[in-house]
Protein backbone atom coordinates (compact mmCIF):
# COMPACT_ATOMS: atom_id res chain seq x y z
CA UNK A 1 0.00 0.00 0.00
CA UNK A 2 1.28 3.40 -0.88
CA UNK A 3 0.37 5.68 1.97
CA UNK A 4 0.41 9.37 2.63
CA UNK A 5 -0.26 10.99 5.99
CA UNK A 6 -0.46 14.72 6.06
CA UNK A 7 -1.66 17.44 8.36
CA UNK A 8 -4.73 19.20 7.00
CA UNK A 9 -5.98 21.05 10.05
CA UNK A 10 -5.41 21.72 13.72
CA UNK A 11 -6.39 18.20 14.59
CA UNK A 12 -7.02 16.55 11.25
CA UNK A 13 -5.03 13.90 9.43
CA UNK A 14 -5.60 12.84 5.84
CA UNK A 15 -5.21 9.12 5.17
CA UNK A 16 -4.81 8.16 1.50
CA UNK A 17 -3.85 4.95 -0.16
CA UNK A 18 -4.26 2.53 -3.04
CA UNK A 19 -4.57 -1.10 -1.97
CA UNK A 20 -4.71 -4.23 -4.13
CA UNK A 21 -4.73 -7.99 -3.64
CA UNK A 22 -7.84 -8.01 -1.44
CA UNK A 23 -11.07 -9.99 -1.77
CA UNK A 24 -13.41 -8.54 -4.40
CA UNK A 25 -16.51 -6.48 -3.50
CA UNK A 26 -15.79 -6.49 0.22
CA UNK A 27 -16.14 -4.00 3.06
CA UNK A 28 -13.08 -4.00 5.32
CA UNK A 29 -12.25 -2.31 8.60
CA UNK A 30 -9.32 0.08 8.71
CA UNK A 31 -7.54 0.78 12.01
CA UNK A 32 -4.48 2.23 13.67
CA UNK A 33 -2.94 -0.20 16.15
CA UNK A 34 -0.84 0.46 19.25
CA UNK A 35 2.27 -1.33 18.04
CA UNK A 36 3.93 -2.33 14.80
CA UNK A 37 3.34 -5.67 13.10
CA UNK A 38 6.31 -7.93 13.85
CA UNK A 39 5.85 -10.12 10.77
CA UNK A 40 4.74 -13.17 12.73
CA UNK A 41 1.11 -12.63 13.70
CA UNK A 42 -1.30 -9.80 14.45
CA UNK A 43 -1.06 -10.23 18.23
CA UNK A 44 2.08 -8.06 18.10
CA UNK A 45 -0.06 -5.04 17.19
CA UNK A 46 -1.67 -5.00 20.67
CA UNK A 47 -5.14 -3.87 19.56
CA UNK A 48 -6.47 -0.53 18.34
CA UNK A 49 -4.83 2.73 19.37
CA UNK A 50 -7.00 3.95 22.26
CA UNK A 51 -5.23 6.51 24.49
CA UNK A 52 -8.52 7.73 26.02
CA UNK A 53 -9.55 4.14 26.87
CA UNK A 54 -13.07 4.50 25.41
CA UNK A 55 -15.32 1.86 23.86
CA UNK A 56 -14.96 0.61 20.30
CA UNK A 57 -17.15 2.59 17.91
CA UNK A 58 -17.77 3.66 14.34
CA UNK A 59 -15.51 6.08 12.44
CA UNK A 60 -18.27 8.72 12.38
CA UNK A 61 -18.69 8.76 16.18
CA UNK A 62 -17.11 11.53 18.23
CA UNK A 63 -14.17 10.69 20.47
CA UNK A 64 -16.41 9.65 23.36
CA UNK A 65 -17.97 7.06 21.02
CA UNK A 66 -14.83 5.56 19.46
CA UNK A 67 -11.14 5.18 19.98
CA UNK A 68 -8.71 7.12 17.84
CA UNK A 69 -7.68 3.92 16.05
CA UNK A 70 -11.17 3.36 14.56
CA UNK A 71 -11.03 4.74 11.02
CA UNK A 72 -13.47 4.74 8.11
CA UNK A 73 -13.98 1.38 6.42
CA UNK A 74 -12.92 0.75 2.86
CA UNK A 75 -14.70 -1.05 0.01
CA UNK A 76 -12.98 -3.13 -2.62
CA UNK A 77 -14.02 -3.25 -6.27
CA UNK A 78 -14.53 -6.31 -8.50
CA UNK A 79 -10.74 -6.67 -8.88
CA UNK A 80 -10.00 -6.56 -5.12
CA UNK A 81 -8.64 -3.02 -5.27
CA UNK A 82 -9.53 -0.05 -3.08
CA UNK A 83 -8.79 3.64 -3.06
CA UNK A 84 -8.80 5.05 0.45
CA UNK A 85 -9.20 8.71 1.35
CA UNK A 86 -10.31 9.76 4.78
CA UNK A 87 -9.82 12.94 6.80
CA UNK A 88 -9.96 12.28 10.54
CA UNK A 89 -10.31 14.95 13.22
CA UNK A 90 -9.38 12.69 16.16
CA UNK A 91 -6.01 11.30 15.06
CA UNK A 92 -2.94 13.50 15.42
CA UNK A 93 0.77 13.32 14.67
CA UNK A 94 1.41 15.29 17.86
CA UNK A 95 1.29 13.76 21.33
CA UNK A 96 -0.23 16.82 23.00
CA UNK A 97 -2.01 18.27 19.93
CA UNK A 98 0.20 21.35 20.08
CA UNK A 99 1.91 22.55 16.90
Amino acid sequence: MEQALGDVGTRDLMFRGEISGLDANTQLGFHIHKAAFDGLDCSSTEGHFNPQEVDHGAWFDDLEGRHVGDLKQLWTNWAGEASYRYQDNQASLYEDDEK
